[in-house]
């Protein structure tokens, strides 16, 4: 099943996970797409500043998407995705707690 442009929107997070495992590009943008809003928004329960909420949010699609081949399908993808931005949030917090 080859699937391009707006097809990958009806496509579920499964489906465009097991497409982004397989190097395609539209796919990675689909799940940014579909969660950069909800994720920026989760990221700003735990951080006040503007700027920071925004590289957090980069840095944890980063993250979510160099270690996709991790990601357990049984769970939903949207769980899996604001915790590892809940996650980058505290450690961004604990860095400048440090500093």
């Amino acid at each position: 099943m080859e699937a391009t442009g707006s097809k990958l929107t009806n496509l579920s997070d499964i489906e465009l996970v097991r497409l982004a495992l397989e190097q395609n590009q539209a796919a990675y943008i689909v799940l940014y797409t579909r969660y950069n809003a909800g994720v920026r928004s989760h990221i700003a329960r735990y951080v006040s500043q503007k700027e920071d909420v925004e590289d957090i949010c980069l840095e944890s699609f980063q993250k979510a998407f160099s270690q996709l081949a991790t990601y357990n399908p049984e769970y939903k993808f949207s769980t899996w995705i604001y915790r590892i931005a809940r996650n980058t949030a505290f450690d961004h917090m604990s860095r400048h707690d440090r500093e």
